[in-house]
């Protein structure tokens, strides 16, 4: 039987993050093994565990299956959307009123 192949990024989230393997099993009260395992990718993990993991480390579940430069640089440009949508002029000629555009006029 072949191990079990996990595509999370939970060893750089920890490295990022400053954590220890020590940190999960005394905050979350996990068995050391289950932590060494689920590091290794020997152990499978389940939604909970994601969940309990994601907050724990204060990131969204589906941050765990991505790199941490790559979470943290689609979180600057989500950012910056909402930025630049919020201070874009609005242009009230071409606001929808009851189903069709306004026109200037």
């Amino acid at each position: 039987m072949t191990a079990p192949f996990h595509d999370w990024y939970l060893k750089e989230w920890l490295a990022t993050l400053r954590k220890k393997q020590a940190d999960i099993a005394r905050d979350l009260d996990w068995n050391k093994a289950r932590v060494s395992l689920m590091l290794r990718g020997e152990q499978q993990y389940t939604r909970d565990s994601i969940n309990e993991l994601a907050a724990y480390l204060n990131i969204r579940p589906h941050e765990l299956l991505m790199h941490p430069d790559d979470a943290m640089a689609l979180r600057r440009l989500r950012e910056d959307a909402i930025k630049i949508a919020s201070e874009a002029p609005r242009d009230d000629a071409t606001e929808v009123s009851s189903g069709q555009r306004k026109r200037a006029g």
